[in-house]
């Protein structure tokens, strides 16, 4: 192609050097007009210069051009040969190749991946967005044993040198210490060829993973932490997924369903239970298709053995991705078959007490430790004719007589306060308004700490007794004023003669 094609001129066109000069680019006009000077000086004998030139359409191509200058014996330039050629092709490759490197050091620069080559030796030829450990630190030229800790650099050399040996690239997730801190890689290395395939180095990317692996770290730690509590757990645990099969289940749950954990997992609730299952399955159904736990649900059955009778109680919950889609279900199986069974015993206690209490021929009473009554038999409603809301605290003190109440009361305060035994001779009123005279006695019960927990009592009717005693007395009196009245010696004696 000729200089005028070069510059998209006629070929009729007079070349001169203002034609050259206006051809080029407003750019780069000036720097080229300031090299003729120079070689008219002999200070630039020989040019390689690079420079643009606008055609007739407007379009810009760049041209490279190569040439020398010829003086005569004074200096003077005579003439100038030399080559120029249409470059516009490469200078494209050139600028998107640019701008391709410059997408990726913006790509690379926020992303934590690292890329970098190494030749035969393993010292690094290049490296790109450097670890911040090392940004500061001139790489080239030095090794990973200049850089690193011993025990990376073995596991590093080993594998780069498996791709130098075999030609075949690898990845791999290493770990290394960097600055005492460790941090995790997802390291991809291949062969960098020449083009005959000679093998000159490696070209390796590395992708931080550190925060990944910290998480997953944790996250296993997590698991652990979990799996171990809910392995040891007393409650029975499960996840179904929604066909209904075992995903997991714990020790606890193995033993209430009376079954080897490892036997349930991966099989359904039909395979393990099969008589509960068409109680239980549309209870799952339900959970999972409302997403609404059902919680605190009784159930009452037995499992295997047969003949043993569990009371569960039982929390079923829907288990939903963070997007609400339901993969399953958890259940919580909490067995109170020892508590049911504890308070059948104390309901039967209670029964077989107040059945005891009710055919004793006295009243009997409970109070708590501070003496609010929580307990009468059923003669003290009978004898006083109160109602349970009118004994109930202290309201029973109200059938006590007057003249007693002062007499007792400060007595049953003393004796709550110490846990002496209380007892002594009181008159209560009977329905009809008449009093009746009473011994009583109530001793206090302790719990395991020493504590008083309740005083239990009685009070036996002893007005008939009262009334005898009396009788005597008053018969006694008699007979004394009797004898001291009379002018006549009485004696005792009996038949034998004694006195």
């Amino acid at each position: 192609m000729g200089c005028k094609a070069l510059f998209g001129l006629p070929k009729d066109t007079e070349m001169s050097y203002q034609v050259f000069l206006d051809a080029l680019h407003p750019e780069d006009r000036q720097r080229i007009h300031a090299m003729r000077p120079l070689l008219e000086s002999g200070q630039l004998v020989h040019h390689e210069i690079e420079y643009r030139v606008v055609w007739p359409d407007g379009t810009v191509h760049w041209i490279a051009a190569r040439g020398s200058a010829n003086y005569d014996a004074d200096g003077k330039p005579i003439s100038s040969m030399g080559v120029i050629f249409d470059i516009t092709d490469r200078k494209q490759i050139e600028a998107a190749l640019r701008q391709n490197e410059e997408r990726l050091r913006v790509a690379l620069q926020a992303s934590p991946i690292t890329v970098f080559t190494q030749d035969r030796e393993l010292r690094y030829t290049w490296v790109y967005n450097p670890t911040p450990a090392f940004a500061n630190v001139d790489l080239i030229g030095k090794q990973d044993a200049d850089l690193l800790p011993a025990q990376d650099v073995e596991i590093l050399t080993q594998i780069k040198r498996q791709v130098l040996e075999t030609g075949i690239g690898t990845r791999k997730e290493v770990k290394t210490t960097q600055k005492g801190q460790p941090q995790y890689y997802d390291l991809t290395v291949e062969p960098q060829r020449q083009t005959n395939g000679e093998i000159l180095g490696v070209i390796c990317a590395a992708v931080n993973i550190t925060r990944l692996k910290q998480t997953e770290l944790a996250l296993r730690q997590s698991e652990t932490i979990l799996k171990a509590f809910i392995a040891s757990s007393p409650i029975g645990m499960a996840f179904f997924d929604r066909d209904l099969r075992y995903v997991y289940a714990n020790e606890a749950l193995a033993t209430i369903n009376g079954i080897p954990l490892e036997q349930h997992l991966g099989r359904t609730l039909g395979d393990i239970l099969p008589q509960w299952a068409p109680i239980i399955e549309p209870i799952f159904q339900q959970v999972m298709a409302t997403k609404e736990p059902l919680l605190n649900q009784e159930v009452v059955g037995a499992t295997n053995p047969a003949d043993v009778v569990r009371h569960s109680l039982v929390n079923y919950f829907p288990v939903c991705l963070p997007d609400g889609e339901v993969i399953g279900l958890g259940v919580t199986d909490l067995d109170i078959s020892d508590r049911r069974q504890a308070e059948e015993a104390l309901r039967r206690s209670e029964e077989e007490f107040r059945t005891i209490a009710n055919a004793a021929p006295a009243l009997v009473w409970v109070t708590l430790p501070n003496g609010d009554n929580i307990f009468f038999n059923d003669r003290w409603y009978e004898f006083t004719g109160q109602t349970q809301a009118e004994a109930a605290g202290y309201g029973w003190t109200e059938t006590i007589h007057p003249d007693d109440a002062a007499r007792i009361l400060p007595n049953w305060q003393r004796c709550q306060e110490t846990g002496e035994t209380y007892e002594g001779e009181v008159r209560y009123r009977r329905y009809d308004g008449e009093y009746r005279w009473h011994a009583f006695r109530a001793l206090p019960r302790y719990d395991a700490n020493g504590q008083i927990e309740a005083w239990y009592g009685l009070s036996i009717d002893i007005s008939d007794r009262k009334i005898a005693e009396a009788a005597v007395q008053e018969s006694e009196r008699r007979l004394r004023r009797l004898v001291e009245s009379n002018m006549f010696g009485v004696a005792f004696g009996d038949f034998n003669g004694g006195n």
